[in-house]
């Protein structure tokens, strides 16, 4: 019975942070990591965190990382930066938010992130055949596309 417990426990745990702690909208740079680190945690090749900070005169936020063997491999994973809830009347400053907006990389590297935390249920081989899928959340896409002849693109369109 302990067993069957303990069991059902790590199950639930983790489905919900499969299902419930990637944040592709915040405003908080811890989540931020959590999200890019699981778009390379399952990759082919194996990438560790090199640095994050703001590019683009602070309207895009990176999280970069750099494949151990190759450290020309460099997967950059962008976030656009807004702030919410300003209002110079009020004097109010507001909030930095941090949308995830795109990751470039070889389709071994992408693809375990889209099947674990996406979706599972893709069929490969319409999807490597076709050249891009999409999921919706609310109002807004998820694409998983073929950007050139060696390298795929996660990016979110309206």
């Amino acid at each position: 019975m302990k067993a069957i417990s303990i069991f059902l426990f790590l199950t639930m745990t983790s489905f919900t942070y499969s299902q419930g702690n990637l944040k592709f909208i915040t405003d908080n740079t811890n989540d931020i990591r959590k999200l890019s680190d699981s778009i390379l945690l399952n990759s082919k090749r194996t990438y560790k965190y090199k640095s994050q900070g703001y590019v683009t005169k602070n309207y895009m936020y990176a999280v970069k990382y750099v494949n151990y063997s190759d450290t020309t491999d460099i997967i950059p994973i962008y976030f656009q930066v807004r702030i919410v809830g300003s209002n110079p009347d009020l004097e109010k400053e507001g909030t930095l938010q941090y949308t995830f907006y795109s990751v470039t990389g070889k389709y071994l590297d992408l693809s375990p992130f889209w099947y674990k935390f996406i979706n599972p249920n893709e069929n490969t081989e319409k999807l490597l055949k076709s050249g891009t899928t999409y999921y919706r959340f609310d109002d807004k896409r998820l694409l998983f596309s073929r950007n050139s002849s060696d390298s795929w693109m996660l990016f979110f369109k309206e």
